[in-house]
């Protein structure tokens, strides 16, 4: 007897052996599926690309890959948007506020909390380079709401507005413009420790150079604005791309006529004839008077 092997206990053992196996599999992918919710899966829309000019890229949750932008698509949290030349796109979120990107700039959405029954909406988008028109449709009054734009030097802080931030350059610096359109919008700088602050009505803008107080609030000179409203006016239609690059492929900037960005993350200054720049104050960390050349192509 010496040697038999109860092949029947033994086919019995490894199929129960396998089924323990796979329900413990599946005890594991329920546990981490009960921690990570439906973020797990695929991110939620918080809103939708509504108009398409010539062709925009968008890179999704931070990754290098570049896909083409098309009308109708969802705008995600942390979704990053590209226009390269004559490229210009406009986005509508769920709380109606309006994005519009002019040609050869980038922003990326950092953070968007909705919720309607609280009255609270926390939005708040980084210009990396170029110029960027909004347009907040409510005012939100719940604990925590704001609307704001952050770019390298500058913050932008909507109290139910329309206005226009753009990046430039002051003395060679990065710099940031602010202009309000309509109703009002502060601007500090993004160094919390520079802590002025100042607010913006109607046809008023601030340029918040890098390491510097926002400039005392002035009338925007007519060419000035009528050079940015154009640069951030999108129409409302939506252009085929061309598919001249492939979807998801690892792409060079230059070629695909995207913002080639300096190591602080800013763009060629947009090209419009030079305005004089207000003397500086005392107050400010760099004390001499300032050109400005801004330039739209």
């Amino acid at each position: 007897m010496r040697g038999i092997v109860n092949r029947g206990s033994v086919g019995a053992q490894v199929p129960s052996l396998r089924r323990r196996e796979k329900r413990g599999a599946l005890l594991i992918i329920f546990s981490i599926c009960s921690f990570f919710p439906a973020q797990l899966f695929a991110a939620e829309a918080v809103g939708s690309v509504t108009a398409v000019q010539k062709e925009a890229r968008v890179a999704r949750d931070g990754k290098n890959a570049l896909f083409l932008v098309k009308g109708g698509d969802p705008v995600l949290f942390r979704d990053t948007y590209r226009t390269g030349i004559q490229s210009k796109i406009k986005m509508l979120f769920e709380d109606d506020s309006i994005l519009s990107l002019g040609e050869k700039s980038e922003i990326r959405i950092t953070e968007n909390i909705y919720d309607p029954a609280d009255n609270q909406r926390s939005m708040t988008a980084q210009v990396l380079s170029g110029s960027l028109r909004a347009l907040v449709g409510k005012i939100f009054s719940g604990s925590g709401s704001k609307f704001e734009i952050h770019t390298p030097t500058a913050v932008a802080a909507a109290r139910g507005t329309y206005f226009i931030v753009w990046l430039t350059e002051i003395d060679g610096k990065p710099a940031t413009g602010v202009v309000s359109l309509q109703g009002e919008v502060a601007a500090r700088n993004a160094d919390a420790e520079i802590s002025r602050e100042v607010l913006l009505t109607e046809k008023l803008y601030t340029l918040v150079g890098e390491g510097r107080f926002p400039t005392p609030p002035s009338v925007i000179p007519p060419d000035l604005l009528a050079g940015l409203t154009e640069a951030t006016e999108v129409e409302d239609r939506v252009e085929e791309p061309l598919a001249n690059v492939e979807e998801g492929e690892q792409v060079d900037r230059k070629e695909a006529g995207l913002p080639i960005l300096f190591p602080a993350g800013l763009g060629a200054a947009p090209n419009i004839p030079p305005i004089a720049q207000e003397p500086i104050q005392k107050e400010f960390i760099a004390r001499t008077p300032a050109r400005v050349e801004i330039q739209f192509p």
